[in-house]
């Protein structure tokens, strides 16, 4: 049988990838051991959104009813932050 390959390979942290969500509109949520939250261009692999909690991140989850530009993460010190990609600092 043929060997199965990912279609795509890109280093998109720094640390281990601890989450994944995929969102409407071609968008890819992920987070990571390197604190950081991210909202990719699923197509191009660009970043749209780059967050940065002040713990490791350790999960992820995006509830549908909020549209694709929202989503949940957990750190391993038992924090949840809440992230609004449409909100972007001054």
């Amino acid at each position: 049988a043929a060997a199965w390959a990912p279609a795509l390979t890109h280093k998109a942290h720094g640390q281990a990838v601890t989450g994944l969500a995929a969102a409407p509109g071609d968008r890819l949520w992920s987070c990571s051991w390197d604190r950081g939250v991210k909202v990719w261009d699923a197509t191009a692999m660009e970043p749209r959104f780059n967050g940065t909690a002040q713990v490791a991140l350790t999960c992820l989850a995006r509830p549908p009813a909020e549209g694709p530009d929202v989503a949940a993460t957990g750190a391993h010190d038992g924090a949840v932050f809440v992230w609004d990609a449409r909100c972007r600092p001054a």
